[in-house]
């Protein structure tokens, strides 16, 4: 989410136009702040099919020049949507996380308040992708980012909302779940930031894809 804006323009716009609707976020008159950009609900009807198609293009965007191929990117997609929440913007917020610690194991971006624990934990995770290996042992890691990432969003938002439609409650459930590791989100954030191992998972993640549209 952090760096959504600043490298996928258009995706921001038409996913903030389709939250105000299809989520049911009745935030018209709130403006969000969120790393310095300042965000306005609109509310344009957003179809699961249009969500599914957002979802699919941002994945192809970060990924591209990657190990990852179009079938690949269209499974992974595919497999956010249906195992990450089947609301649109559980959706959204929970893939944008995925993408956002991807970007932060590749090294693009790096975390905030870094501290010598953290930088630890981060150098190992890294390392672990490097060299093809699983990464669900990141929890260290993941669990001080949310304790950083919610400070940030209690500073710059003194109003959000009520509990049911804030985005910085959005966000934290969305972060609680990867510090659990549910299976579903552990699946997302495992093929997010592995992509020299992505295919370990075949069996599991593109089969039921590839099922679903063999039928079609």
């Amino acid at each position: 989410m952090r760096v959504l804006n600043s490298f996928m323009p258009d995706l921001a716009m038409k996913v903030y136009q389709m939250c105000a609707q299809a989520a049911s976020l009745k935030l018209q008159r709130t403006t969000i702040r969120y790393r310095g950009e300042e965000f306005l609900p609109f509310s344009n009807k957003c179809s699961r099919v249009q969500m599914e198609k957002l979802l699919r293009d941002s994945v192809a965007r970060e990924w591209a020049g990657s190990c990852l191929g179009e079938r690949d990117v269209r499974a992974l997609a595919r497999h956010m949507f249906l195992h990450t929440g089947k609301k649109h913007h559980q959706v959204f917020v929970r893939g944008q996380l995925a993408r956002h610690l991807a970007l932060v194991v590749k090294g693009r971006v790096e975390p905030d308040v870094p501290n010598s624990a953290k930088s630890r934990h981060l150098a190992s995770l890294r390392a672990s992708v490097a060299s093809g290996q699983a990464v669900l042992g990141a929890a260290p890691f993941v669990r001080s980012y949310i304790q950083d990432e919610m400070s940030y969003l209690r500073a710059e938002n003194a109003v959000v909302g009520t509990k049911d439609c804030s985005l910085a409650v959005l966000t934290f459930q969305a972060f609680q779940d990867l510090a659990g590791y549910s299976p579903a989100t552990a699946w997302a954030l495992y093929m997010a930031v592995t992509a020299t191992a992505v295919r370990a998972l075949d069996s599991e993640w593109r089969a039921p894809y590839d099922k679903e549209h063999k039928e079609e």
